[in-house]
């Protein structure tokens, strides 16, 4: 299914398995897993589910809320800019965890930074924590001249026990 709008996982699961296609398009739309206050969310993409996003992508978004992203299989991901841990706003202190043991991610824009660990935005008293662990599959950064940013403007991990990630 395509459809113009967000995805908001912000107290529970989505599991998009094979089969399963959400791509988010239009203007300005974002996605956010753990979007907002105290929200905990999960989202799993696995066998050969896909999720696409044009437009941030959001794992542990607002306040105090927590995401977590799960690639399996050959779960893809492909989204614009990728914010883990974003924490986007004065005093947020949101934590967002991606674990990838196969599949392929791929962030792929250039507004500058397209993929950020760790907080989203300098001045604002952002105390974001983002970790990615990548134990399988592919990260694929490709991003025209924007920055992969780790711990920038938070706390923020790169965890590389397999796999392969690509920065270009």
């Amino acid at each position: 299914n395509t459809f113009t709008g967000g995805t908001f996982v912000d107290e529970g699961t989505l599991v998009v398995d094979t089969g399963g296609l959400v791509n988010i398009t239009g203007g300005s739309q974002y996605s956010s897993i753990g979007r907002q206050n105290v929200d905990i969310g999960t989202l799993t993409v696995q066998g050969n589910g896909a999720y696409f996003v044009r437009g941030d992508f959001n794992v542990g978004d607002v306040g105090n809320s927590r995401g977590t992203l799960n690639v399996t299989g050959n779960g893809n991901v492909n989204v614009d800019r990728m914010y883990v841990g974003s924490a986007n706003g004065a005093g947020a202190t949101a934590a967002g965890t991606v674990n990838q043991s196969g599949g392929t991610v791929t962030i792929a824009a250039a507004a500058d930074p397209a993929l950020s660990l760790g907080g989203r935005l300098s001045g604002t008293g952002d105390v974001g924590t983002g970790t990615y662990n990548l134990s399988g599959g592919i990260l694929i950064c490709s991003n025209a001249g924007a920055n992969a940013q780790i711990g920038s403007y938070g706390f923020g991990a790169l965890n590389v026990s397999g796999g392969y990630a690509i920065f270009s």
